[in-house]
């Protein structure tokens, strides 16, 4: 169900500046936004033509948010905003009323001075399971930021939330923004993304450092030699769970960041766009899986699993990065997103960093400034790798 927010444009009771975001008439240009308490409010098709059309990703589209909406982690309800021009969809806000999440939970606990704890909900665009968050809007519509953003602080004022804010931000100008508004911004974690821009495998592998292609080539033929055999589809249902679950259990990730319901969701919601890779044994044991979805020009890699006993012997690992390299050239894919983790590896394999960013904002000026404080911490800790190389998902 739909509804209107009444004055949009103007600063909400009680939100903390809001006047910071551009005025004037950029904020004027009868955009109409409205609530959904669920993705389900709009058809599917109407929803991904507009992440398409502004380059989201997978993690914006109707079907990812469907399947969180249904099992996602923790305990929420629907907040998204939808930004209209007159009767045309040009902009969308996924987010989520946050009573408890386990993520952001973990987030918390990875904090080493500032001890933080949360007053109430937190109203959340959308939510740090995704590889991207934040606003999207169409092309030629970039006003309509502003009007969503405004729109966003006022429905954090009428839902009683503690405070607001956007989780996993690529770095853009609207992290400047957020942060010249007053936001409290941390660098959370960085997600490692593939430009492929070879014409064939060959090219890839003849274009790469001469040290990384013997090393990477050689342990690849260790698990070949061995009777692995990596190739790309769709991951038999629940057939990783136990892999994900090794290996989240050997990174100390706490597993109901994950729940099993959660990712079967996923896989009944977004089957249709299912790219994932396997690696299996000769014997027909599952060595290791990358699940993950193709939307639109974009494959991304969201999570892995690893038989770790299998580790050493068969090179799981690297069987799956160079499947995943080789297939997405093959395929004329234009960028892989390989996620979260195992950054020096993914580097080899011609991967650039990406961070991402969490922004907070509460009512209080206590709270506030406890928030920057909190945002300042967690970002020495993700940087100093509490939150990288030894973390997974």
């Amino acid at each position: 169900m739909s509804s209107p927010i009444a004055g949009t444009i103007g600063p909400a009771a009680g939100v903390l500046g809001p006047q910071s975001w551009d005025q004037g008439p950029a904020s004027h240009q009868g955009y109409r936004v409205a609530t959904l308490d669920s993705v389900a409010d709009l058809e599917p098709q109407s929803w991904n033509r507009l992440v398409l059309a502004a380059q989201g990703s997978v993690f914006h589209s109707h079907q990812w948010l469907s399947a969180f909406e249904e099992a996602g982690p923790g305990t929420f309800q629907a907040a998204h905003l939808a930004a209209y021009d007159g009767p045309r969809l040009i902009g969308l806000c996924p987010a989520f009323l946050t009573h408890r999440c386990p993520r952001l939970e973990h987030l918390v606990s990875l904090a080493r001075s500032v001890r933080l704890e949360l007053g109430g909900p937190v109203l959340l665009a959308h939510n740090l399971a995704a590889l991207a968050g934040g606003f999207l809007v169409e092309p030629g519509h970039e006003a309509a930021i502003s009007v969503l953003a405004e729109a966003f602080e006022h429905e954090a004022a009428r839902l009683g939330a503690w405070a607001w804010g956007f989780a996993s931000l690529p770095e853009s100008p609207l992290v400047g923004r957020l942060i010249r508004s007053g936001y409290a911004v941390a660098q959370i974690s960085t997600t490692y993304r593939l430009e492929v821009r070879w014409p064939d495998a060959g090219s890839y592998w003849a274009d790469m450092d001469s040290r990384h292609r013997r090393r990477l080539l050689r342990e690849r033929r260790k698990g070949s030699g061995r009777g692995l055999r990596a190739w790309t589809g769709a991951a038999p249902s629940d057939a990783g769970l136990p892999l994900v679950r090794e290996l989240m259990t050997a990174h100390r990730t706490p597993l109901e960041i994950l729940p099993d319901a959660f990712l079967r969701a996923l896989d009944s919601h977004l089957g249709d766009l299912e790219r994932s890779v396997m690696a299996q044994t000769g014997d027909g044991r599952l060595r290791g899986v990358f699940k993950g979805w193709l939307f639109g020009d974009v494959w991304s890699v969201w999570i892995a699993g690893l038989d770790l006993e299998a580790l050493n012997r068969y090179e799981p690992y690297h069987a799956l990065m160079a499947e995943a390299a080789e297939s997405a050239i093959g395929a004329g894919i234009g960028v892989v997103d390989l996620g979260r983790s195992n950054g020096p590896i993914k580097q080899r394999y011609g991967a650039s960093g990406h961070p991402l960013y969490l922004a907070v904002r509460a009512h209080s000026p206590a709270d506030q400034a406890l928030l920057h404080a909190w945002c300042a911490d967690l970002e020495r800790a993700t940087l100093d790798g509490v939150e990288g190389p030894e973390r997974c998902c």
